[in-house]
């Protein structure tokens, strides 16, 4: 194995033990967890995962990793990104607007399509349009599951991506969760590369072991904050690791037991840290503003 990408495996295998640590063994989250085992025994599976009964709690901290069965949720995401300025040239924000769609087939199977992905300014372009499946295999306090997405080349001089992974979501409380995982991109052209990284819409680019953590402030509002880390391409596995930073914040629109729509809004600092890179290892004029909203139907 070169060099680079022994170091690169080195700092992501201390990079995953800090954050599992941090998240696991904070005070209030070990008092969570501690709980949380307590009552499992004496509660009933409707009251560990309401999505059992085929119903979406309002509560974003308490839903489960996929959409319930019969659960059709489109979706609909206005995106910006800002580029860093090159000497006495500025760059126009990248602006994007996609439109997609969900189903739960099951409540462990989840379908998605993206067929809408476009770039409205500086120029106008339609971007490659994805499928994603996600199975969950693991349900209850922690959930496992698997992911694919699949990008077609649609737009000129683009190639075929497939992303896999393996999303992992932690209920830690009534109030608490944690989104994690592993993701890798495959990238089909004339020489195939593999990365540790994902992306999620028109403009957006995730760290390839993602950490965000949800605080349920009231049942309708929540709160974001995220980081991770990432590797464009193991080619260069060195200089291409990522670390991004970013905070979030959403409001549910309810029905009387059932989520109608999330309206959410993030905003990131995609390539926050580079510290393998030849330039700047900090980059503050990098950033990403992402507003979205998404509902629910029960068929």
């Amino acid at each position: 194995m070169p060099e680079e990408i022994q170091v690169s495996v080195g700092i992501a295998q201390t990079m995953i033990s800090l954050c599992l640590g941090m998240a696991l063994f904070s005070g209030a989250t070990v008092a969570a967890a501690q709980e949380i085992a307590a009552s499992a025994e004496a509660q009933t599976p409707a009251e560990v995962n309401p999505a059992e009964e085929g119903k979406l709690p309002i509560q974003y901290v308490r839903r489960p990793l996929t959409l319930p069965a019969m659960t059709l949720a489109p979706e609909v995401g206005f995106s910006v990104l800002k580029l860093p300025d090159f000497g006495r040239f500025s760059t126009d924000p990248l602006i994007g607007v996609s439109l997609g769609a969900s189903f739960g087939i099951t409540d462990d199977l989840e379908v998605g399509v993206t067929p809408l992905p476009l770039l409205v300014s500086p120029e106008f372009e339609y971007r490659n349009p994805n499928v994603n499946a996600t199975y969950r295999f693991l349900p209850g306090e922690f959930e496992i599951g698997a992911r694919v997405r699949f990008f077609i080349p649609a737009q000129d001089e683009t190639d075929p991506v497939l992303q896999m992974g393996v999303p992992m979501l932690l209920h830690l409380s009534d109030s608490f969760r944690l989104d994690t995982g592993v993701n890798f991109s495959f990238v089909f052209g004339d020489e195939a590369t593999v990365g540790l990284l994902g992306y999620s819409d028109v403009l957006s680019i995730e760290p390839g072991v993602p950490l965000r953590a949800t605080l349920q402030v009231t049942d309708p509002v929540f709160v974001q904050a995220g980081t991770g880390f990432g590797i464009v391409t193991f080619d260069d596995a060195g200089e291409s690791f990522f670390m991004p930073l970013g905070v979030g914040a959403g409001y549910t629109i309810a029905g009387e037991d059932a989520p109608i729509a999330d309206i959410t809004a993030r905003f990131d600092f995609p390539l926050f840290l580079t510290p393998g890179s030849s330039g700047d290892a900090v980059h503050g004029d990098i950033y990403y503003l992402g507003l979205s909203g998404k509902g629910y139907f029960s068929l």
